[in-house]
């Protein structure tokens, strides 16, 4: 913060009453995740120029090996999707075998390159604030009065010791904080000495609820990080230039390297793998500086919030409204460290914008997981050292990066919510769902990682998860939105506690670890489908559609973490009312309106599936039916699922969809007991029958809600309360008609009913 201009400002509004601030105050910050997951893809980004560095000095070898291996697989590995699973596992099994000594070697080097960059970026940390604090000196202790200031704001922001306050040279413009031998330092413009004794209270009250929050430490490792990240990419680029060298008995003559050093600069960077190499390494730090910069830019919205925490706010809106604006021209905009003075100041007096999720956050989320995804995947180990059971690489970096989403936009959107509930203005929804797959897309695009991606299959080796992946984050995102507002409107605005806290985590973590999964098993499935002898046409999206969300072996835990999301949400609605309130008795219901509605509704889904099934005969198939019969059991499951979920969609709008995740799978499992019941004496394993009809269904419905909550999420809420007698005619009669006839439909169309069997029968 600088010191006051000698220009007239404005004059300040009065603050607002402590209590009025509390709340606001009270909620997490979104800024350390996102610091966090800045830092692990600048990481990820020195590995990857580890591994550069490894194949530059290993030349071909290790290309020419895993080749090798490939064209070994390629001859013993089943082709088709009725594929042998014994056969198959046994070739995957050779592979990892054959590749084991080379990824290993490899991983090697991508730690290194992590390993080297953390240690630089560590090095730098302590380097960069004393390099700063040397070209703002002379540095000189600051009066007393200063230090008394610094020692009342550090007992009340809680810090067991008191920052050290010091006054800078005349170059010096803005205050700033860094550590010196384990003590925080602030070190003051020589202006500051002509401020009121109110405003040099606000000043340092600022700095020191820096250091309170771990500012310091943030703010100067990611720049520390930045530039460490920097001179690794660099590395193999170097190591290419040595090697070209002329050598002289045996050793690389670098006094030849002035007259050769431009064409030798020309011929790496117009080599497709290093000008791409090159492009999305500047890519990747400009991303980091402009992310950077607006982390600094929200941190110091809250270090202003923060100081002034419980206390009135005239001196800080006084020391604001007297500071020049030098934010500079509009490009240089996004590199700013501080906001402009104007926007700090209405985020002292209305601090609850502060905590909205805006769309440029919302997109550098997006695009920072974007790179984070597909570098984690590709540096995780695999085979029989994989870190998850089941799965993948891809899989497990998927649970990383489903937390790191949840933490970095999942948990700032739920108190963003309850913020914005609080002041009656609740946050926008469409753009934000935009902003959030169009900051993924681009992320998978630009990452470093997929440097040669124009000659390969896209990213995670298929170009179709460009569309999946972001449409399921985005369907988990909207799904997130709704539950927030149902679950804002069961408890009273205030204070976040800890088991909130812990449910906005739990629920957006299961919700955007689920995406990742769905969306690249969907892409993989339609691959699959597509390239098989009997798959083509619009058959391919469907049978791929189906096995991701049924065959994967991912089926269990997918379901289980729908029904603990449904238990949720049935407890949430049936406290709530129109608008978060509860509804008066005989008049109405509201947006989630359990149990008045959604019973009837789960009631007549389930009777209208299970009618349906039993008295309208399937399509005839002349392969016989055999597990036809199982595979329509499975679907007409689900569409007991989809009715509730369409049925309260068209009553509710888009509220609808968050009681549909209580309500589509108790309508879903009383098809499935229906179904065993009536076959209970033919099955020949009656329990893994029951387990096979309760928790495939629920997969595909997990699937389904993933894929349509971007739209659902994305419509308008009903107006006004639905009433009682209109609820409950219309929601049964409504869903009863809508599971028949999708039941109906499945069960007569032939391309529906047995698209799956006769892919896999002429595969």
């Amino acid at each position: 913060m600088s010191a006051p201009s000698e220009a007239p400002g404005r004059e300040a509004e009065p603050g607002g009453s402590p209590e009025a601030r509390s709340d606001s105050t009270s909620y997490p910050s979104p800024g350390r995740g996102r610091y966090v997951l800045l830092l692990l893809v600048l990481l990820l980004a020195g590995g990857y120029a580890g591994r550069v560095l490894f194949v530059g000095l290993r030349g071909s070898a290790p290309a020419r090996a895993l080749e090798q291996c490939s064209a070994v697989y390629e001859r013993e590995a089943p082709a088709g999707p009725q594929s042998d699973p014994r056969r198959s596992a046994a070739a995957l099994a050779r592979l990892q075998e054959c590749t084991a000594d080379v990824e290993q070697e490899m991983d090697v080097f991508v730690v290194a390159g992590a390993a080297v960059t953390l240690a630089l970026g560590l090095l730098l940390m302590r380097l960069l604030p004393l390099l700063l604090a040397r070209r703002a000196g002379p540095l000189v202790p600051a009066p007393p009065g200063w230090s008394d200031l610094a020692a009342e704001a550090a007992r009340e922001l809680g810090l067991r010791r008191a920052p050290e306050v010091l006054r800078g040279g005349l170059r010096l413009r803005e205050a700033f904080a860094y550590a010196h031998h384990g003590r925080a330092r602030i070190v003051l413009p020589p202006g500051a000495a002509g401020l009121p004794p109110g405003q040099r209270a606000a000043l340092i009250r600022h700095e020191t609820a820096h250091v309170a929050a771990g500012d310091i430490t943030l703010a100067w490792l990611t720049r520390g990080v930045r530039w460490a990240v920097l001179a690794v990419l660099v590395v193999p680029v170097l190591h290419v230039l040595v090697s070209a060298l002329p050598s002289t008995g045996g050793a690389s003559s670098l006094s030849s390297l002035p007259a050769i050093l431009p064409g030798m600069l020309w011929k790496i960077f117009t080599s497709p793998f290093y000008l791409d190499y090159g492009l999305r390494a500047v890519l990747l730090l400009g991303t980091a500086a402009v992310v950077a910069a607006a982390l600094l830019r929200r941190r110091e919205y809250e270090a202003d919030l923060r100081s002034v925490h419980g206390r009135p706010t005239e001196a800080l809106q006084a020391l604001l409204t007297d500071r020049a604006d030098s934010s500079g021209r509009w490009w240089h905009r996004p590199f700013a460290l501080h906001p402009a003075p104007a926007r700090r100041l209405a985020a002292v007096r209305h601090p609850h914008r502060i905590l909205r999720s805006s769309v440029a956050g919302t997109a550098a989320v997006g695009l920072l997981v974007g790179m984070f995804l597909p570098a984690l995947e590709a540096a995780l180990p695999q085979g029989p050292h994989r870190l998850l059971p089941w799965g993948d690489q891809l899989h497990t970096a998927a649970v990383p990066a489903g937390l790191a989403l949840a933490a970095a936009w999942g948990v700032p959107l739920w108190t963003g919510v309850l913020a914005g509930r609080a002041a009656g203005r609740p946050p926008g929804t469409r753009r934000l769902l935009l902003a959030l797959p169009a900051g993924l897309l681009l992320g998978l695009l630009a990452q470093l990682w997929a440097t040669g991606l124009v000659r390969t299959t896209g990213p995670f080796g298929l170009w179709s998860t460009l569309v999946t992946v972001p449409v399921a984050v985005a369907g988990a995102a909207g799904c997130s939105l709704v539950l927030a507002r149902l679950r804002a409107g069961g408890r009273p605005a205030g204070r976040l506690t800890g088991r909130d806290r812990l449910v906005a985590t739990a629920v957006n973590l299961a919700l955007f670890t689920g995406a990742f999964w769905a969306g690249r098993d969907t892409a993989l499935f339609f691959h699959i489908f597509g390239s098989s002898p009997a798959g083509g046409g619009w058959t391919v999206w469907w049978n791929g559609f189906n096995a991701a969300a049924m065959f994967t072996g991912r089926e269990t835990v997918v379901a289980a973490a729908l029904a603990v999301l449904a238990f949720l949400a049935w407890r949430w609605s049936v406290r709530v009312g129109p608008g978060g309130a509860p509804a008066a008795p005989g008049r109405g219901v509201g947006a989630a309106f359990l149990p008045v509605a959604v019973v009837p509704a789960v009631l007549g889904a389930a009777v209208g599936a299970i009618a349906a099934r039993w008295t309208v005969p399937p399509a005839e198939r002349t392969g016989g039916y055999g597990l036809a019969d199982g595979l329509l059991d499975l679907w007409v499951i689900s569409s007991a699922g989809v009715a509730c979920l369409v049925t309260l969609v068209l009553l509710t709008g888009s509220a609808g969809l968050a009681t549909a995740v209580a309500a589509a799978p108790p309508a879903s499992l009383l098809v499935s007991l229906a179904v065993w019941g009536r076959y209970l004496t033919t099955w020949p394993q009656p329990w893994v029958a029951l387990h096979t009809l309760a928790i495939r269904p629920l997969a595909l419905l997990a699937v389904i809600l993933l894929t349509v909550g971007l739209p659902l999420a994305s419509l308008s809420a009903r107006r006004g309360p639905v009433r009682r007698a209109v609820a409950l005619r219309v929601a049964p009669a409504l869903s009863l008609v809508i599971a028949a006839s999708l039941t109906a439909v499945v069960q007569r169309s032939p391309e529906l009913a047995f698209a799956y069997l006769n892919t896999l029968d002429g595969g």
